[in-house]
């Protein structure tokens, strides 16, 4: 190895035009494709892969709850205003889906709860109640089948039906003419008071008390992907910032693993610019402090960035991406790398 770096060393010293050639090209070369490096943020990748850590993994990203971006419309004054509340929520969803409608960052929204959409539930309820109630709900369909109880029942199904004119409750009596959704009814009620509860008013989802309009963000990407969740939560500020910049007495807030995991990227992000510039600044204020010359600095110096835009295109050619964490490693390599060239 020594014989060969020496050959390369007396060639180059006997061709200064060519070296300096060679130097300018590859440096060219190798910052073009440092630049097309992608860099993940998943913190994830950073741990061994494991059979065990990718069985686990792919289970859990299957799981979509863990994605979704959680946004609150309220008054800033807190008063319940049901009616203001389900305008608002209408055109700050507007104004979110305008301007996503390029970068594609939302699967979808649900804050609103349409009118066909109790009657399909009905309907898959009936199909499936076997797998979804407990037995003491059987006791109330004993209750439903009797004979009075059913005749009453269907005179209210009469009088219902003589008034429906959507269509949608005779569709339900239809599927439903004894009324056992009562009684499903009546146990989701009680599961949902446990959890806390919504309300429905004007088809758009509430609190309980009726104070907050609530709206379920699903995103186009693993919260995990921590570049998209940057792109989405600055999407969501601009939208918060347009449309409250319209109506101030409403006040937007929203969180979720999409916004943490962003807050967490621009933390490390940061940390990593600190940790490195504080470290080259150290080790600068060093060599200067023994040298007392700028081109000696430089001559230490310029075989570091060589070597960086190298070892990133190299990255680029054999994987197209890295982790942007292990860049933190750049803070304890480069006193290494500056003493190999000390030692030159």
């Amino acid at each position: 190895m020594a014989k060969l770096f020496v050959v390369i060393y007396k060639f180059f010293k006997r061709k200064p035009i060519t070296m300096w050639s060679t130097l300018g090209v590859t440096t060219l070369l190798f910052v073009f494709f440092a630049q097309k490096l992608q860099f993940e943020e998943d913190i994830t990748k950073l741990l061994p892969e494991t059979k065990q850590a990718k069985e686990s993994g792919l289970a859990f990203e299957q799981i979509s709850i863990k994605d979704k971006v959680f946004i609150q419309i309220t008054t800033k004054d807190g008063k319940p205003d049901p009616e203001k509340l389900a305008a608002a929520t209408d055109e700050f969803v507007d104004i979110l889906l305008e301007r996503d409608s390029c970068s594609h960052l939302i699967s979808n929204m649900l804050y609103r709860f349409e009118d066909e959409w109790m009657v399909n539930g009905i309907d898959y309820l009936l199909n499936h109640f076997p797998s979804m109630l407990s037995p003491s709900v059987y006791a109330r369909f004993d209750t439903l089948l009797q004979a009075d109880v059913i005749e009453s029942r269907m005179a209210d199904n009469y009088a219902a039906m003589a008034e429906d004119v959507t269509g949608e409750a005779t569709t339900m009596i239809c599927n439903d003419p004894a009324g056992l959704r009562y009684a499903m009814l009546q146990q989701i009620q009680g599961a949902q008071d446990d959890l806390g509860g919504y309300n429905i008013l004007f088809s758009h989802l509430f609190s309980k008390d009726s104070t907050v309009a609530l709206v379920y963000l699903s995103p186009n990407f693993n919260y995990l992907d921590s570049k998209s969740c940057n792109d989405l939560v600055e999407l969501i500020q601009e939208s918060k910032n347009v449309f409250q910049s319209a109506h101030p007495e409403v006040k937007i807030l929203y969180h979720g693993n999409s916004v943490i995991s962003s807050g967490n990227s621009t933390c490390i992000k940061r940390d990593l610019l600190l940790t490195v510039g504080i470290s080259l600044l150290i080790i600068l204020t060093a060599l200067f402090a023994c040298y007392k010359r700028g081109s000696t600095i430089l001559m230490i110096v310029l075989p570091i960035l060589y070597g960086t835009v190298f070892s990133m295109a190299a990255m680029y050619w054999l994987q197209q991406r890295m982790s942007l964490m292990s860049i933190g490693l750049g803070a304890l390599v480069l006193g290494i790398a500056m003493s190999y060239v000390l030692h030159i």
